[in-house]
């Protein structure tokens, strides 16, 4: 489904915007609320900076229990895993320093949920 700033739900996904996954596939009715609108700015901010930024491009977002953590899957196959509570250049800060000092080792996925580190597969 298409959700507008508000988190509304208000028609079926039809490929053309950004796509978040919900991983349980909760039953999404039109013109309910199926997100906060904090978490929509997020993920556009994610989708419009993160190239910039990390040089990664993203595929999709995922959502596996809350909003307050995110899975960017990245067309580079690498899964970015979010705090969405922290601020993004903090987060973007954090890839930035793994890609300069250990990018080799970055394979399947990085995790910037803590402040101050990151955890490569």
């Amino acid at each position: 489904y298409l959700i507008d700033t508000e988190g509304i739900a208000f028609k079926q996904f039809d490929g053309t915007y950004p796509r978040i996954v919900d991983e349980k596939n909760l039953p999404v009715n039109l013109g309910s609320i199926v997100a906060d609108p904090l978490f929509i700015t997020y993920a556009r901010s994610i989708y419009q900076d993160i190239f910039a930024q990390t040089h990664y491009e993203v595929d999709y977002i995922s959502i596996a229990e809350t909003t307050f953590q995110a899975n960017i899957h990245t067309k580079q196959s690498v899964v970015g895993k979010r705090d969405t509570s922290r601020t993004l250049n903090d987060q973007f800060g954090d890839i930035r320093y793994v890609q300069e000092h250990n990018k080799e080792a970055i394979t399947q996925s990085i995790d910037v949920r803590v402040p101050g580190f990151a955890y490569i597969l």
